[in-house]
C-alpha cells in the first residue's frame, strides 16, 4: 500500500489551494463531480457555456489575497480585464458595475433612481476600500498566540470602523432604505 502524504477531499478553491500549495507532496485528490472546482466552476448547456459560483475575480491586485495566493502556488493566470465587473439585468433594465464610481451611479439613478443611492454606495465603496487596507486580517484556532492575533486584528477593525464612518449611525442607515 503506497502512502499517501496529503489527501485534499474536494477540488473547490479550497480543495484546490491545498493542492495547488502542496504540489511537491505526495497528494491525492478526491472530487465527487466529473469536473473540478466546486462552485467556483463552467458548466455547458446545449451549445452555451455558463459560470458557476462567484463570478468576479477581486483581490488580485498587488499585496491583495488573490494575488499573494497565486505568488505563492507560481501561477499567473491569464486575466482578460473587463471594464464591467457585474452586469444586472431585470426587466430589460440594465445595471452595470463599473470602476469609475461616478458612471456607476448615474447609470443606477438612470435605471433605479433613489434619493439616498449615493449615501447607500458611498458607504459601501469607503467600507470595501478600508477593508483591503488592513493587513492582520486573522481568525484564532485553539491557541492563546491565535487568540491574541485575533485580539490585535479586532482592535485594528475598531480603530478603522471609527475612522470614517463615524458619522453613520442606526438612525440615518435606516434612512438608507426608506
Amino acid at each position: 500500500m503506497k502512502n499517501i502524504d496529503i489527501a485534499v477531499i474536494g477540488s473547490g478553491i479550497g480543495g484546490s489551494l491545498i493542492s495547488a500549495l502542496n504540489k511537491n507532496k505526495d497528494l491525492i485528490l478526491f472530487e465527487k463531480d466529473k469536473n473540478l472546482g466546486g462552485c467556483a466552476s463552467t458548466f455547458k448547456r446545449n451549445a452555451a457555456y455558463f459560470n458557476a459560483g462567484a463570478t468576479t475575480f477581486v483581490g488580485y491586485e498587488n499585496n491583495h489575497p488573490i494575488n499573494n495566493i497565486f505568488d505563492e502556488v507560481g501561477v499567473v493566470p491569464n486575466i482578460l480585464e473587463s471594464k464591467i465587473a457585474i452586469r444586472t439585468i431585470q426587466n430589460k433594465r440594465i445595471v452595470d458595475r463599473v470602476a469609475n464610481f461616478e458612471e456607476f451611479l448615474t447609470n443606477l439613478n438612470n435605471v433605479y433612481y433613489h434619493k439616498n443611492n449615493r449615501v447607500f454606495w458611498q458607504t459601501i465603496k469607503n467600507i470595501d476600500e478600508k477593508f483591503w487596507a488592513l493587513k492582520s486580517i486573522y481568525y484564532a484556532k485553539y491557541s492563546i498566540k491565535a487568540y491574541t492575533k485575533t485580539a490585535f486584528f479586532i482592535l485594528e477593525l475598531i480603530l478603522f470602523l471609527n475612522s470614517g464612518l463615524v458619522g453613520l449611525t442606526s438612525s440615518n442607515t435606516n434612512d438608507l432604505f426608506n
